[in-house]
């Protein structure tokens, strides 16, 4: 407890005192304090040390349009104290400020700082406050660094990818068709499903694939395509995440479908590339769209009921261990799941980027430059005699072993086992894509859209975050919005908006 007492200020205020005495606040005008936050800001996210009467952050808000604030004391009874002041428990009705204790600063941040939606960041402290609990400010400034640094990796995933993901999103959903999601056989869920990643070490693990192949459910990721099927491994299934246009390639060696003849379930995320669904259909192959957790897409999966897939940080290899779980695999098996360099190869031998980093190759910039590029294009830690990995790589295998332990896999050998799988897939058996209204869906998105007012209500408003990674994508890309104020998140929203109509009408 860091407070003593409240005393009353000449106009009235009440001001906490710290336990030594000290006020917080002015002892004449405390409702006139002010944090130094520049008078044109009218949006942002803000971090702030010391709620005391709450004056300070009273006069910030009412400068303030579009913005989430978290407060915090330094611990439960300081919070308390100043809870029990009347001008703090007006502020608490707020729903854009949450009060917490120091403890919680890191959970709430991660959940509430929405880059997209309040664009900055900032953290104060009230000055009377800092000086009393310097050693606190200190320790949470430190803190902050590692939750704003997965904060950043997002948006700048988003700002790089939210343009594509929306245009992909949407000609998929344009074309989706219904479709009945895949039930196996007994027979088949007997087997092991053999989750088949891109990594170097598949060069050698591909011979117990050919070897062995009736002992498994082999489920690809849509890099191995060409590998396997060069190596005569046909998979029963294949798995493609990838917005990118390029991740067509990977299915240019999937023959058309016949009759009588061994065609497999291909799986596409809707925010891959439409021309990955062209290509199939060309051959006769139907694919199954998944969701991966992107808020259009999700929006639209309650209208169609879209299996839901988890993809960790973003790995295909996950989405394929997944959707083996929800098919009901109870034993899954890694090949080339490798989370590292090794030999000195990036891929697979045969991937497509063998294709091309081959047939550019001349004298001034071999193939192998290229390679190399490609894997030093990050600092790499080394693992052992040939082996490197990066710190993206290293994301991915602890987001496949949180995956791995969510959902109860233990390690047996060279195998993961779950009992629990069978019941998942008893969950879904039935489920069916269902026909799917585009027009209507977009018209109810822009009409959604066309209701928010004003800024205040976009934090509450589903169509906003349904564009939210789009709105990413305008912020950092200023310089093509023409008159549009690019921190100004409902400004955003409209120009999104008018991206939907071009698909709307």
């Amino acid at each position: 407890m860091i407070y003593s007492s409240v005393i009353q200020s000449k106009n009235g205020d009440a001001i906490p005192l710290f336990a030594n005495g000290k006020p917080m606040h002015s002892k004449y005008n405390p409702s006139a304090e002010r944090l130094p936050v520049d008078a044109a800001v009218q949006e942002g996210f803000f971090l702030i040390g010391g709620i005391g009467g709450g004056y300070h952050i009273a006069n910030l808000v009412r400068q303030l349009k579009n913005f989430c604030i978290i407060a915090f004391e330094a611990d439960r009874e300081s919070l308390d104290f100043c809870m029990a002041l009347k001008s703090v428990r007006e502020l608490s009705r707020n729903p854009s400020i949450v009060f917490c204790q120091a403890d919680d600063v890191q959970g709430l941040l991660g959940q509430k700082y929405i880059a997209s939606l309040y664009g900055d960041f900032t953290c104060l402290f009230q000055r009377a406050w800092q000086q009393e609990n310097e050693k606190l400010c200190r320790t949470v400034e430190e803190g902050l660094q590692e939750t704003l640094k997965a904060v950043s990796a997002d948006f700048s995933v988003q700002s790089h990818f939210g343009k594509i993901w929306m245009h992909n999103i949407l000609l998929n959903l344009r074309d989706l068709a219904p479709a009945r999601e895949p039930l196996l056989n007994p027979g088949e869920l007997a087997k092991c499903a053999a989750i088949i990643a891109a990594g170097p070490t598949l060069d050698d693990s591909a011979r117990v694939l050919r070897e062995r192949q009736e002992d498994f459910f082999i489920i690809a990721t849509d890099t191995t395509c060409g590998p396997l099927y060069r190596r005569g491994i046909v998979p029963d299934a294949i798995v493609c995440v990838d917005a990118q246009q390029v991740s067509s390639e990977h299915f240019f060696p999937l023959p058309a479908a016949r009759e009588g003849s061994r065609t497999p379930l291909v799986f596409l995320d809707l925010c891959s590339s439409p021309s990955c669904a062209r290509l199939l259909r060309q051959r006769g192959i139907q694919p199954v769209f998944f969701h991966s957790g992107h808020p259009l897409s999700q929006r639209a999966a309650e209208a169609c009921g879209l299996m839901q897939v988890e993809t960790g940080s973003g790995t295909v290899t996950i989405a394929a261990a997944d959707i083996a779980r929800q098919l009901g695999f109870t034993r899954l098996r890694f090949f080339g799941a490798d989370f590292s360099y090794s030999a000195g190869k990036p891929y697979v031998k045969g991937s497509y980027l063998d294709a091309r980093f081959y047939s550019w190759s001349c004298a001034l910039q071999t193939a192998e430059q290229q390679f190399a590029g490609l894997m030093y294009r990050t600092p790499l830690r080394h693992v052992r005699n040939g082996v490197y990995t990066s710190e993206v790589l290293e994301g991915y295998r602890k987001s496949l072993e949180a995956w791995q332990a969510k959902y109860g896999y233990e390690e047996k050998q060279d195998e993961l086992s779950c009992k629990l799988s069978r019941k998942n897939a008893e969950k879904r058996r039935g489920n069916v894509n269902l026909p799917f209204n585009f027009k209507a869906f977009m018209e109810k998105s822009v009409r959604d859209i066309g209701q928010i007012a004003d800024s205040s209500a976009l934090y509450n408003a589903k169509a906003f975050y349904a564009l939210l990674p789009y709105t990413a994508y305008l912020r950092k890309h200023a310089d093509l919005l023409g008159n549009v104020n690019a921190k100004d998140s409902l400004e955003l929203l409209r120009a999104a908006c008018g991206y939907l109509h071009r698909f709307a009408d």
